[in-house]
């Protein structure tokens, strides 16, 4: 039972290399509602630092987060964190059959002997993922999260002094696909496969997952950094200006009846696409892994979540490439936004998806799907003048928590 239901929830909170995003939902009847949220976005100075490889000071994160936090009147200050990909280290393995119980124990000694410099200082989350088939054998697939406690209780001083409570850290990969599966409830909907792909800064985060259970993860080494530099070099202008140009000419895609009559958007356009077109087929490669190694059907379409989801010429460029249709994915429009600002309920609400899962992670039970997951994909969108890409080629719970208060013994999901 959550200990939070019927009630304000923790706020949910992502911090990115662009930017950070905070929620908070209550939970009084079918639907979750948002009732605070604010986002902000770094200034030049801190992403010319993130681009150096640098992370930003907490002195500044802190800063901000408590700005945030006045700006959308959160209720309390407890928190759940999604973790840093780079203080994460994940793993799959696969192990014999076995019931539920011995596969968890199996899975946490397996999970120690994989890791790099494991110790009792670290800790261990498995989760089974799903029945796989190898050979003539039936297997079942572990993904498994190490992340070190030195780490964590690092994180938790710059929390406390930042003044918020953290109740709960979150995976990356659980955030985003708990936008996805708290809100499965019809028949149907369990047999349908969910492919998310959140392109990062610096890496393609790849989620499928069959109804509520994730079933497959993968990070691609390719981020909305190298799009934005190739547009800079191609163009001869600071980083910061190529990431202006590019959301300029998505908020104007619509209006552009052919590539071509716009130099700038063409030149944009032939930069981006080699890129693409790799991430493209990366996704594809994972397609066809889950297609052949997991039973079930097959993924209908791919939701694009992040901050370039409201990017609509990588939408388009991707449809060209892949076998499936592909559309931004907007999973915080499942739930009640009436009291969002107008302002956030934009093109960008992809943007929101990471912080939504994790304002999401005490929320007990299910929820309707407001969304109303279509039964046959909507044609994908194009670009004028391009190649018609539709002519081209239980673990109930996906919830991983990470407990720095008690570091006698690893948990698990």
């Amino acid at each position: 039972m959550s200990l939070f239901k019927n009630a304000y929830q923790p706020i949910g909170i992502d911090i990115g290399a662009t930017g950070a995003r905070m929620i908070q939902l209550s939970i009084a009847g079918e639907t979750p509602k948002v009732t605070s949220a604010a986002r902000c976005y770094w200034d030049e100075e801190t992403l010319a630092k993130i681009e150096r490889g640098q992370t930003p000071s907490p002195k500044l994160v802190g800063a901000q987060l408590r700005r945030l936090a006045a700006q959308g009147q959160f209720k309390k200050r407890n928190a759940v964190i999604t973790l840093p990909r780079e203080m994460v280290q994940i793993k799959n393995f696969r192990l014999p059959s076995m019931p539920l119980e011995d596969l968890i124990i199996a899975a946490e000694h397996e999970a120690r002997a994989l890791f790099l410099a494991m110790d009792d200082m670290s800790t261990v989350n498995v989760f089974p993922a799903g029945e796989v088939r190898q050979g003539n054998d039936t297997r079942q697939e572990i993904i498994a999260a190490s992340v070190k406690r030195a780490s964590l209780d690092l994180l938790v001083e710059q929390w406390h002094d930042a003044g918020f409570r953290p109740v709960g850290f979150d995976l990356e990969m659980t955030s985003l696909y708990r936008g996805v599966e708290r809100f499965v409830r019809r028949r149907d909907d369990e047999a349908e496969v969910n492919v998310l792909v959140d392109i990062g800064h610096r890496r393609t985060m790849v989620l499928i997952g069959r109804g509520r259970e994730l079933n497959f993860y993968k990070s691609i080494e390719t981020g909305s950094a190298l799009l934005t530099n190739s547009v800079a070099r191609k163009l001869g202008i600071t980083h910061a200006d190529a990431a202006t140009l590019r959301r300029r000419l998505s908020e104007t895609f619509a209006q552009t009846e052919v590539v071509g009559s716009d130099p700038v958007r063409q030149a944009v356009t032939d930069t981006i696409r080699p890129i693409v077109d790799d991430i493209a087929r990366e996704v594809a490669l994972c397609l066809r892994y889950y297609s052949i190694n997991f039973r079930g059907q097959r993924p209908t379409r791919v939701r694009i979540v992040g901050g370039e989801a409201s990017d609509q010429t990588l939408v388009a460029l991707l449809n060209r490439t892949m076998p499936v249709a592909v559309e931004p994915g907007r999973t915080i429009a499942n739930a009640d936004l009436s009291q969002m600002k107008l302002a956030d309920r934009n093109e960008a609400m992809g943007d929101w998806s990471m912080a939504f899962g994790a304002a999401l992670k005490f929320a007990a039970g299910s929820f309707p799907d407001r969304l109303g997951a279509p039964r046959t994909s909507a044609r994908p969108v194009s670009i004028v003048g391009e190649p018609d890409p539709t002519a081209m080629a239980t673990h109930s719970e996906v919830d991983i928590v990470m407990q720095p208060a008690k570091p006698e013994e690893p948990t698990h999901a």
